[in-house]
């Protein structure tokens, strides 16, 4: 049977008195693969923050892992953050590090390693994402999709218990898109918890186990892929 990872229960937020996503409630388990999907502005991303407490909490609770954390102190916050692997929109890469010390990174803030464990654990995930030849690269040297690859390397570096990547393949050429799709395909494969903020419908076809839609902010459907989905996406309004 299934561990419930992730479970949100009546959870309203936004940005300061301002709120996005109303009322939320599902959970996850181990190895499911949840899409979310919507129209722009439908507070897709928002939920994603809110999971992380990057967003202000207005009621409800988030449990991960058996522990409650909308009302946590941000001083233990970041323990919990580590186990949630996070790929925001476009990767963000610090442009000034090294690919191998951008992976590394959180494993040396976090959890102390030193540079010869961090740098050996990053090179085990940038070969995971196959471009471990690019460790001493920066950047600005690599294609979007390499870019993807190194951040999704990040994200996987501190073995989190789920996964949280939005809008993976937004913003990046076709080529670039195929490739970033394909290490999406392969990712599934291992069995990590994923909840993936994405418009492409094929994927989401592919890979859901369960589609939640937003709109407006509130979950308008919760279930496996179907062409309900690509009708209410389709619809005006979000």
């Amino acid at each position: 049977m299934s561990t419930e990872i992730l479970k949100l229960e009546n959870v309203s937020a936004g940005y300061k008195n301002n709120v996005i996503i109303r009322d939320i409630n599902f959970s996850v388990y181990s190895g499911e693969r949840l899409i979310v999907m919507g129209p722009n502005g439908s507070g897709k991303s928002t939920l994603l923050k809110a999971i992380l407490r990057l967003v202000n909490i207005f009621s409800g609770s988030i449990i991960f892992d058996g522990t409650q954390i909308e009302k946590l102190p941000e001083s233990k916050l970041r323990l919990i953050r580590a186990r949630i692997g996070y790929l925001p929109q476009g990767g963000v890469l610090f442009p000034h590090m090294k690919i191998i010390d951008n992976v590394a990174i959180p494993l040396r803030v976090v959890f102390r390693l030193s540079k010869q464990e961090a740098y050996q654990k990053a090179r085990h995930f940038l070969s995971l994402m196959g471009v471990e030849e690019l460790a001493n690269r920066y950047p600005a040297q690599l294609s979007g999709g390499q870019r993807q690859r190194v951040a999704i390397a990040r994200a996987l570096s501190t073995d989190p218990k789920i996964l949280l990547l939005d809008e993976p393949t937004s913003g990046l050429d076709p080529e670039s898109r195929a490739d970033v799709l394909n290490v999406l395909y392969d990712l599934a494969k291992l069995g990590k918890a994923m909840i993936v903020v994405t418009h492409e419908t094929d994927f989401a076809k592919r890979i859901a186990d369960r589609v939640i839609v937003i709109k407006k902010g509130s979950i308008e459907y919760i279930g496996s892929f179907n062409q309900r989905i690509v009708d209410i996406i389709e619809r005006r309004g979000g």
